[in-house]
């Protein structure tokens, strides 16, 4: 069982404090693919390469656009992106007639745009690719080297998409010309075999401002984090029924707990919560933090 109380007394800096998160994804979350005119009806299942090109297939222009996504539930809506950092590198094993050790040219600048439509890795084709937001969007500036790997500041990106959760579904690049070739970026995928070159991401943010002004707890909650439930146990028998108010970190409340006189414990359900941090509240103002884990 954890004691509550050490970590309300931390409240008040926990609820500005700063967060950092790092997502690599393995390829069985299905969070990047790529497209491409050339076989627009045949989804790219299990590729290492990530890639946008311009370049000729059988003699005409054929052109690719990446796709890839990553799982922010996390990152509580209100949140300040203070910074976000995207990292693609380089496949330097790639099989790809048009690898990044081949003269380009054309020149491979490119942009990096937030996706507005749902998609599935494994379906995902060309003519039904989803909308994209030009608001925001990154550049890629030119490859200096045949084989360059690339850091990309991605935070306005990023913050757009925890304030729009309901219409962000990731990231797509594509080159800036996609009219002539030749010109390519091809990066490991998640398939590639090494983890650590997967595409990355890193994530700092400030939680918002939850609840102000709540006193000194007179319950402990256990398990925490806890995943489906948890039990809230008073320090002293309850006197009267009460009811306890539950608040994610944006101040809204999620769920009210009645409490019968003379209880010591109680369980909650938080089966159908989202993972995140909470605190629960009595009419008293005492109150304590626990997390969801999923």
């Amino acid at each position: 069982m954890r004691n509550i109380a050490i970590l309300f007394c931390m409240i008040s800096s926990a609820l500005v404090a700063q967060e950092t998160v790092t997502l690599q994804p393995h390829y069985a979350d299905g969070n990047n693919t790529y497209i491409r005119n050339n076989h627009p009806d045949i989804p790219v299942l299990g590729y290492d390469d990530l890639t946008a090109y311009a370049w000729t297939c059988d003699g005409d222009l054929c052109i690719g656009r990446g796709f890839l996504t990553f799982n922010l539930d996390n990152i509580l809506p209100g949140s300040i992106i203070t910074s976000a950092n995207l990292y693609l590198y380089a496949n330097q094993t790639t099989l790809l007639g048009f690898h990044g050790e081949e003269p380009q040219t054309g020149t491979n600048a490119a942009h990096i745009f937030r996706v507005t439509e749902p998609w599935v890795y494994n379906t995902l084709v060309w003519p039904t690719q989803p909308d994209i937001s030009y608001d925001n969007s990154v550049a890629i500036p030119e490859s200096v080297d045949p084989i360059q790997d690339y850091i990309i500041d991605v935070t306005a990106l990023i913050q757009d998409w925890i304030d729009d959760p309901e219409n962000s579904y990731g990231l797509t690049f594509r080159l800036d010309d996609e009219l002539n070739y030749y010109s390519s970026l091809i990066f490991c995928s998640s398939f590639y075999p090494v983890d650590s070159l997967h595409p990355k991401l890193m994530v700092t943010y400030t939680l918002p401002v939850g609840i102000n002004n709540v006193e000194q707890q007179q319950f402990n909650i256990y398990p925490n984090p806890a995943q489906q439930e948890l039990t809230i146990q008073f320090n002293t028998v309850t006197e009267s029924a009460q009811t306890l108010v539950i608040y994610n970190m944006l101040g809204e409340v999620i769920q009210e707990v009645a409490v019968a006189p003379q209880a010591q414990t109680i369980q909650v359900n938080v089966n159908n919560f989202t993972g995140g941090l909470y605190m629960v509240q009595s009419a008293t103002g005492n109150a304590a933090m626990f997390e969801v884990v999923k």
